[in-house]
């Protein structure tokens, strides 16, 4: 099998990247990153009229000649992130093209929050007190004061609203943030949310280790994702990580008994040793390239080959339905916490690669993956055009660290003295564009 994709970050931070295929093009922000990384014979680079088709591979295949040069190159797979789509599986079937990716119509049900609600209740696995909002009359069913309301389709921070009474839910109806049916929960209080992504295949799981969601609310109800920190396993006690290999056995179980294979992230609540269980995300995600970077997170495992195994309907190569030993702590930024309040300001993009923190400003190094080697350095990655005016419509990228910025409790977590500075100095790269990039 020869396996391509569109600039997957989790092929390129592989150790065996060199066996795969890499599509790119000139006008990409990747561009110096895909040639730096890539042996010449495994890029493809294909033409594009405008900046706005790439990352979306329906556009991509529809409006390029990749289809001709994955036949010239020899490819007959294809990894799609994060998403799939009846156009893209109706191509591959036609150019006998195998996808690696969870089938699109089983990514979004399991995506829908009130369809995870319902699994979680038909296998007795742990979730927040919940109601289905299907009606106005639905609310006055709501016994509690504290709730999570989310839209069924809701991503990230997006679509999820904290209110504190039964009018802010009704209020979110009238300005039209909420349509039926939605799903409220009971809002876990002084928890820690956290994300596992487990690789699922018809016989074998594999679990990676634990990692922290920094969420942090806003005044007006809405909340504000920052990313993912990795915790170290031995943070938690002994007795919690058996309760989490529990409940995780049982879900990946449920999984595989509707078919599911590939990876998926779950998102989870920890409060005083008790879990429950929030949302699903059958997907790539932020978390993945770390995953793939940092073998320690799977076991010692190979991600890149473990993931495109089961996507192809393979077995995994090993069964480890546990959570691995480890002590990584870096973490993923997710840049769009800068847009909260910069929305309208129009931004030079940063070059995409390697940085290293120079006095209070980050200054760019290379573009070759060997320099995240050094634990001081960063990862900066966007998909931006030049001189970009900031709005809600599009996503900043992210931040790879190898060090963490969250100070952890047993219940709570907050930003470190270290964390806060370091999310000023990103704030002048990225909107000031103080580097000597």
């Amino acid at each position: 099998m020869k396996i391509a994709s569109i600039e997957c970050l989790e092929l390129l931070f592989s150790k065996d990247n060199d066996e795969y295929f890499c599509v790119t093009n000139p006008k990409s922000s990747c561009f110096d990153l895909i040639g730096r990384n890539y042996p010449k014979d495994k890029i493809i680079s294909v033409d594009i009229s405008s900046n706005k088709i790439w990352r979306n591979e329906k556009k991509i295949i529809s409006k390029t000649n990749l289809t001709d040069l994955l036949h010239q190159k020899g490819a007959n797979g294809l990894i799609l992130d994060p998403y799939s789509s009846s156009y893209v599986e109706n191509w591959a079937g036609n150019e006998k093209m195998d996808l690696v990716v969870t089938p699109y119509k089983l990514q979004r049900k399991l995506e829908n929050k009130i369809f995870f609600e319902l699994l979680l209740k038909k296998h007795n696995l742990p979730s927040p007190k919940s109601w289905i909002i299907k009606s106005e009359a639905d609310i006055d069913l709501i016994d509690n004061v504290e709730i999570v309301a989310q839209r069924p389709n809701s991503n990230g921070s997006r679509g999820t609203f904290f209110v504190k009474n039964k009018n802010e839910i009704r209020n979110l109806i009238k300005f039209k943030k909420l349509k039926f049916p939605f799903l409220c929960r009971e809002f876990i209080n002084n928890g820690i949310p956290l994300g596992v992504s487990i690789l699922i295949s018809p016989n074998k799981m594999i679990f990676s280790a634990l990692r922290a969601q920094a969420y942090f609310s806003r005044n007006n109800g809405e909340s504000v994702y920052y990313g993912i920190q990795w915790v170290r396993t031995s943070f938690f006690p002994k007795k919690t990580i058996e309760k989490l290999n529990t409940v995780l056995n049982k879900i990946g179980g449920a999984f595989q008994k509707i078919g599911f294979c590939g990876v998926a992230g779950f998102d989870l609540i920890i409060r005083n040793d008790e879990v429950y269980f929030i949302e699903c995300n059958p997907r790539l995600s932020g978390a993945t390239p770390q995953i793939s970077l940092q073998p320690e997170l799977l076991h010692g495992l190979n991600f890149a080959k473990e993931f495109t195994d089961t996507c192809l309907l393979k077995e995994l190569s090993v069964n480890k339905p546990f959570i691995p030993n480890s002590n990584y702590e870096g973490f993923n930024l997710d840049l769009d916490f800068l847009k909260e309040r910069h929305i309208g300001t129009k931004i030079r993009a940063s070059k995409v690669g390697f940085y290293k923190p120079s006095k209070d400003k980050f200054t760019y190094i290379s573009a070759e993956k060997k320099e995240f080697d050094d634990d001081s350095s960063i990862f900066l990655y966007h998909a931006l055009p030049e001189r970009t005016k900031l709005s809600d419509k599009i996503s900043l990228g992210f931040i790879m660290k190898h060090k963490p910025l969250l100070k952890l409790n047993k219940n709570s977590y907050s930003f470190s003295e270290k964390g806060q500075e370091f999310l000023k100095n990103i704030e002048n790269l990225i909107i000031r564009n103080e580097s000597n990039c």
